[in-house]
């Protein structure tokens, strides 16, 4: 089962100039529960209230949207008619924002704007998938060493390899020497890898052996699962680097869902 097609999560409602295409839909197509409990009655009274009259033309996922926020939470909404954000938080996505091309009008603006409609979690979520760790998890990506998954090519030499760094899938066929986050029956994910001698067949990756198989890849704390971010209850618990065109520094909303 690959990932491409999981968890949808309804948000719409697009705030003025606010959120620029790409935030809108990473957040729509990715965002991911956090907390478990839901919240009060007195609080799901009160927030309806406040949607009907404050953010009429919003669409929210409830079950989502409880799992990412608590009581406190939607409380601060109310009282200030925006969510909470941490500092850290601001700062991530004013960055994120002011280094993006589609982004119009000033970032400090286009964040109050962005803070009465979405929360927390979901603008880390969001902003998380337009990264190159999130493109890795969610995309895959390619072996560059491989020019045709049927035969292996040298590897480059040492001064080749800082000019050349792994290609982006995007949606590619099975057949394309790449590593992919998949889920077993059971919803567990593992990594595998397409494309091995023209097979179309998935080979489970051992978790252990992702550093010398993906290049550029290396765990930061230790052999972990990458793949445990993209589960439903996403689980920010396997830190990583992944050299690519982008570079090799860990992203900043990574390194802040890391705690790292």
């Amino acid at each position: 089962m690959g990932h491409n097609d999981t968890k949808m999560c309804i948000l719409n409602g697009f705030a003025g100039v606010v959120l620029i295409g790409l935030l809108f839909v990473w957040f729509k197509k990715w965002c991911k529960p956090v907390f478990k409990e839901g919240w009060s009655s007195d609080t799901m009274t009160l927030f309806n209230n406040y949607k009907s009259t404050s953010l009429p033309n919003v669409q929210f996922n409830m079950e989502v949207l409880q799992k990412q926020t608590d009581d406190s939470d939607v409380q601060y909404l109310i009282d200030r008619g925006h969510w909470k954000w941490s500092d850290d938080t601001k700062q991530i996505y004013q960055n994120a924002m002011s280094s993006s091309s589609s982004t119009k009008g000033d970032p400090g603006i286009v964040l109050v704007d962005t803070q009465k409609t979405y929360n927390e979690n979901a603008v880390k979520q969001a902003l998380a998938w337009d990264t190159k760790e999130g493109e890795f998890l969610v995309y895959g990506i390619r072996d560059y060493r491989v020019r045709d998954y049927r035969v292996r090519a040298p590897l480059p030499s040492t001064s080749d390899k800082k000019k050349e760094v792994p290609a982006w899938i995007h949606d590619a066929g099975d057949t394309d020497a790449s590593y992919k986050c998949a889920e077993d029956c059971s919803g567990e994910p593992y990594i595998q890898y397409f494309g091995k001698e023209g097979s179309k067949d998935g080979v489970v990756v051992p978790l252990e052996e992702l550093p010398n198989q993906i290049p550029g890849f290396q765990f930061v704390r230790g052999v972990c699962n990458p793949c445990e971010a993209l589960k439903e209850d996403a689980q920010y618990n396997c830190p990583f680097t992944i050299q690519t065109e982008k570079g090799e520094d860990v992203s900043e909303v990574w390194a802040n869902l890391w705690g790292i």
